[in-house]
């Protein structure tokens, strides 16, 4: 994106001239590739990469500034202080800029990514309980105690998908869900006709939002219970999973 020595810059060449600012702007972000920074598929990019496209053919306005040599002065973002930023400077794309460019695309597109499974458990037991869950990204084993103050003589096979998880990249879901698995937990569930409902928080973590089905399966009569549990649960070895 311009930066706002160059958004003043082209200001004051424009002169108050609506269309030359349009065509020094567009001209301005053919040169710093102002889409880069953007998803692909995004409004944004798709806005900047047409006013990138219009300024690659203004070639009277990229020379004006590609050989720009007045000074800047500036206050934006500098805590109140003027600074001067020579011409020279202005306009470029530099490395730094690409890789920073490259940077902010990719979290970007991170940031589209929908949610997914990430644990599955089967949980059982009413008061006193427990519960078996693996780790959908690497195949990690936790098992858990529970105490649940709970209308639940069963029990039931559920899916979590945990909020901070969305977005992120493969690896970095299963790092994160295996710190959501490892220690306190609170929680609560209700289910009816056989499917179940229910949240999941990491004491001191995030939370996860489940859904499965009780252990009886799917039944025609609502068979409403549910709980409220807190717990423990610790890692063990998989022993499907290659170490």
């Amino acid at each position: 994106m311009l930066d706002p020595d160059e958004k003043q810059t082209i200001k004051n060449l424009a002169n108050g001239d609506a269309d030359k600012e349009h065509r020094l702007e567009a001209a301005g972000c053919a040169l710093v590739h102002c889409a880069a920074e953007f998803a692909p598929g995004t409004a944004e990019y798709a806005r900047y990469s047409a006013l990138e496209a219009e300024g690659a053919g203004y070639t009277t306005e990229r020379a004006q500034l590609e050989n720009y040599n007045g000074a800047s002065y500036s206050a934006a973002g500098y805590g109140g202080m003027v600074r001067q930023t020579p011409g020279s400077n202005l306009f470029k794309y530099s490395t730094d800029d690409m890789q920073a460019d490259q940077k902010s695309s990719l979290a970007a597109m991170a940031a589209q990514r929908p949610g997914s499974v990430d644990y599955v458990t089967i949980q059982y037991g009413a008061g006193v309980g427990g519960g078996l869950t693996i780790n959908t990204h690497n195949g990690n084993l936790y098992y858990g105690a529970s105490v649940a103050a709970s209308r639940s003589v069963g029990g039931a096979v559920t899916a979590g998908v945990i909020t901070d998880n969305v977005g992120q990249n493969l690896p970095d879901k299963g790092r994160l869900t295996d710190d959501f698995l490892s220690g306190l937990s609170v929680g609560a569930s209700g289910c009816a006709f056989g499917a179940c409902l229910g949240a999941n928080h990491s004491i001191g973590g995030s939370t996860a939002f489940e859904f499965g089905v009780g252990l009886d399966g799917f039944t025609k009569t609502p068979n409403i219970d549910g709980n409220a549990a807190s717990g423990y649960s610790g890692h063990i070895p998989n022993p499907l999973k290659k170490q």
